[in-house]
């Protein structure tokens, strides 16, 4: 019996697929070798390599594409159910349903199987990634010579989503799947693969035809580009192909919601309240999907008619007002992607993990960000003291406090600076708050103060002051409009805190508290003078400001605070030259030899004259000449002087 010369005998069960099907023509057959070992010495190297292959369980290439052939036979659930292995739960069994699918989801299937354009605009939670998977496996696998093109909003979604959740399922099939799976690949054959797209380039796109059908798949598709979409639709050409959008419908004004509403084109609704999870408030039947109690968490918080819950819950496109300040498209994509961060384990808190992150950064090159902490204080009233934070790029709300205790609330922020060592505070110097801001940086220039107090940089803002920027009328309107601009602009890289973080607060916010909420409650206007003005709240200013909340938004003035202080920190460093490492190692050379300078005229002053005195004013004088010595000299191989320990 031939040994594999790496795995050894093959174990038993059956071949891998089915024996029959997978075996080349011209072998001798598993049974024929068992019963006569030199058979396999009179095979050609590549015919022994291909049954050594195939006894291991290593399909060749002819083999896999055999494989692909033979299941085109099957539909969607049978390849969902036989080939991936997709099994209902028991609490799915035991509340009726025969498949691991919910309605919603066969209903989108059977569109698309139906139709060559759909798009389909859901809630959060009802399976959109994981269907967009296990369609895309059953494309490319039931359809030989096909190919799959998948694309989102950003590289992220792409990479970090969609393909990761075809890697899942892909590695989970009872019996290995044809083809070779990279990153963002799926490749059977030449010019048979599925592939991810970025939504950089549409030229990418021009040219993928394939006699198979060409199935192109658009993940998060509000935020998709409308050059990146056309085309997209330039490659549905013949019947066998398919184009599919889906996403929340959180920008009214994207090419998606004229999509869903274009002729050609069908539109599946997926609203979270229509899970079978929601419906019988049994998270068990499909773990992991939205949960009755999330919804009603959304509807106590938001309310059924507001924006947020049509697009996030509803699966429906919000009405949101032109005047709006902030896009619920970036809020929603900034969510996303903080959740993305908190389950890869970005914000774990745990020092260990941190300074791992911070050496990975350092290996790849990228700047480690300093921590920027924010501060709104607390009126009277029902208003919070907020304090937030941006680490790695994510806002968090580090914490709150309702009661109106000055010095209890003072003493808490400098514990929180102690802790946290951020390098940027940028606090609310407005009102009350220039009290707490003044009394901070008194206690900053105390003796005693914390070190990270002590080193921390420490900006009040006024947000009723005049704006430097000749844009805006005040300086609220300005920090208002940076946020904007930072959530718009830099999406791929700042996150917000997802629901699941923000409801996970200790203690938990007071009820009617909810930052997203309060960041889609500001509207801006023009002035006459053509100055843009923004309104976060109830004001006579107009109709429309009439209708604002009467409470201060506390959760939003930390958010945007933040954003300012991040904003203070890139223009450090675009301002700072950069140094090369010969320019790096001058500067901190002279940078030791001023601290011992400094050293020794101290010991000197303090011990006076006499002998001692002069050999260290001799050693201060020879300290001087090291240092013009290495100015003149350039900087040199780099080394470093030593003085005894008593003279410093």
């Amino acid at each position: 019996m031939p040994v594999h010369p790496r795995t050894g005998p093959r174990a038993g069960g059956p071949l891998p697929f089915r024996a029959s099907s997978l075996y080349p023509q011209g072998l001798p057959s598993l049974e024929q070798l068992e019963a006569d070992p030199t058979l396999f010495d009179r095979l050609s190297p590549q015919q022994q390599e291909q049954v050594l292959a195939l006894m291991q369980g290593i399909p060749t290439p002819a083999a896999e594409q055999t494989r692909a052939r033979e299941l085109q036979a099957l539909n969607f659930l049978q390849f969902d159910r036989e080939i991936l292995g997709n099994r209902p739960t028991e609490a799915a069994l035991r509340w009726g349903y025969q498949h691991p699918l919910t309605p919603d989801q066969l209903d989108l299937v059977e569109l698309i199987e139906g139709g060559q354009y759909v798009a389909c605009t859901a809630g959060h939670g009802v399976g959109k990634t994981n269907l967009a998977s296990r369609y895309i496996l059953y494309f490319l696998l039931t359809r030989p010579d096909s190919k799959v093109i998948t694309t989102a909003s950003t590289w992220t979604q792409v990479e970090k989503q969609l393909w990761q959740e075809i890697a899942t399922i892909y590695a989970r099939a009872p019996e290995a799947l044809p083809g070779e799976l990279l990153t963002t690949e799926l490749r059977v054959g030449p010019g048979w693969f599925a592939l991810g797209l970025s939504t950089t380039d549409y030229s990418k796109f021009a040219g993928t035809h394939a006699p198979g059908g060409v199935l192109v798949w658009i993940d998060e598709a509000t935020g998709v580009r409308p050059e990146i979409a056309r085309a997209a639709e330039a490659l549905v050409i013949t019947p066998r192909d398919k184009l599919v959008a889906v996403g929340n419908p959180t920008n009214p004004t994207s090419w998606f919601m004229t999509a869903c509403t274009r002729p050609g084109w069908a539109w599946k609704v997926m609203d979270c309240r229509d899970h079978p999870n929601v419906l019988h408030d049994d998270p068990e039947i499909v773990p992991g999907a939205v949960t009755r109690q999330w919804v009603e968490t959304r509807v106590a918080t938001y309310g059924e008619d507001s924006p947020i819950f049509k697009a996030t819950v509803a699966g429906r496109w919000p009405s949101m007002a032109e005047d709006s300040v902030l896009s619920l498209e970036d809020l929603v994509r900034a969510q996303q992607l903080g959740e993305m961060r908190r389950r890869l384990g970005y914000l774990d808190p745990r020092p260990e993990v941190q300074a791992e992150l911070d050496a990975l950064e350092v290996l790849e090159r990228r700047p480690v960000r300093p921590v920027v902490f924010s501060l709104d204080i607390a009126g009277p009233g029902g208003d919070l003291l907020t304090l937030g934070q941006v680490k790695r790029r994510h806002y968090s709300l580090r914490g709150w406090r309702q009661r109106n205790d000055y010095m209890a609330s003072l003493n808490w922020v400098v514990q929180e600076i102690e802790e946290g060592e951020p390098a940027v505070l940028v606090l609310d110097d407005t009102g009350v708050g220039g009290v707490f801001s003044s009394r901070l940086r008194e206690r900053q220039r105390e003796e005693d103060a914390p070190a990270a107090l002590k080193s921390c940089r420490i900006v009040p803002i006024n947000f009723g002051s005049s704006s430097a920027d000749p844009r805006f009328v005040k300086m609220k309107d300005w920090l208002w409009w940076n946020f904007r601009e930072i959530l718009h602009d830099q999406g791929e890289e700042f996150s917000l805190p997802s629901d699941r973080e923000e409801f996970a607060m200790d203690p938990p916010l007071p009820q009617g508290h909810s930052l997203l909420d309060q960041l889609t409650k500001s509207i801006y206007m023009l002035e006459g003078t053509g100055l843009i003005r923004v309104f976060d709240k109830f004001s006579d200013y107009s109709e429309r400001t009439r209708l604002l909340p009467t409470r201060s938004p506390d959760l939003a003035h930390a958010a945007i605070l933040a954003a300012w202080g991040l904003k203070l920190l890139q223009e450090d460093q675009r301002e700072a030259p950069a140094r090369t490492p010969a320019e790096a190692q001058t500067a901190e050379f002279h940078q030791q030899m001023r601290e011992r300078r400094e050293a020794v005229a101290r010991a000197y002053n303090r011990r006076g004259t006499g002998e001692e005195g002069d050999r260290l004013a001799q050693a201060r004088e020879e300290a001087e000449e090291e240092l013009e010595g290495r100015r003149e000299g350039g900087s040199g191989g780099g080394w470093e002087m030593e003085f005894p320990q008593d003279d410093l």
